[in-house]
């Protein structure tokens, strides 16, 4: 929780991005028919969910290294121990994907949501995810002020 405190501002960064991202899934994706503003609410809030939980995860692993979970990832191989994160991470956003969903719409999703919506949201999901946990690795590793220079270019 202090890790989560510390990085507020990130947090709110990635509301922002989800809400970005709902908005923009809905506009690509939806039919035409689906894009009024309570459509659009309804993807932003699932967006923020989804991204939320993702990074939750990624704290969790982050916090791992000191628990006996962490102990034994890191006798693991580093191919099982991505198997392991990667199991993890897509259980958690398909979860929490399935369970907003049935939250936030009064019906019941049609096979058509599970069979071409779903998926799509899952991948996206995973790779933003991944994306995120890469640069957080990456400021662990590097530092804050290394990285920051090299994407500036002044390193």
């Amino acid at each position: 929780m202090q890790y989560a405190r510390r990085h507020l501002g990130f947090l709110v960064g990635l509301v922002v991005a989800g809400v970005a991202f709902g908005a923009l899934y809905r506009y690509l994706f939806d039919p035409l028919e689906e894009r009024t503003l309570p459509f659009f609410i309804r993807s932003c809030l699932h967006a923020v969910a989804v991204i939320c939980s993702g990074w939750a995860v990624q704290l969790g692993f982050t916090a791992a290294p000191r628990s006996r979970l962490g102990n034994a990832l890191r006798r693991l191989p580093l191919a099982g121990e991505f198997t392991v994160k990667a199991i993890a991470m897509t259980a958690v956003l398909t979860t929490v994907t399935v369970a907003v969903e049935f939250v936030l719409y009064p019906t019941l999703p049609g096979t058509h949501w599970f069979t071409k919506d779903l998926p799509r949201i899952l991948v996206i999901a995973f790779t933003a995810s991944l994306l995120v946990g890469a640069i957080f690795e990456l400021r662990r590793l590097v530092g804050d002020r290394v990285l920051g220079s090299f994407l500036l270019g002044t390193y």
